[in-house]
């Protein structure tokens, strides 16, 4: 699972690009996607959405992130259905 490093405000709203195209067979396509968010050490969990524009996945985090860090895995359903490959981003957020 690839991992990349981000810092955003609690007040900003951010769009995040995630290519998936190392993960992909030739002629394979995202064909959905979604994403999970955990908040370390402690926090409430936000929705975040991904629109999909294969091979690109765009992960959408809204305002109000909690102080810490937050995770956020996003994870590609294939158009063949054998792979569901991930990504991991990991946003720093301050008070």
């Amino acid at each position: 699972m690839k991992t990349t490093y981000h810092n955003q405000a609690s007040t900003e709203e951010a769009r995040y690009p995630v290519d998936f195209t190392p993960s992909l067979l030739t002629a394979v396509t995202v064909s959905s996607s979604v994403a999970t968010h955990t908040v370390f050490p402690s926090g409430a969990a936000l929705t975040i959405t991904t629109t999909n524009a294969t091979p690109i996945v765009y992960v959408n985090v809204p305002t109000g992130l909690a102080a810490g860090v937050n995770v956020v895995i996003v994870t590609a359903t294939t158009s063949d259905s054998l792979l569901t490959p991930s990504h991991r981003l990991v946003i720093t957020t301050e008070v």
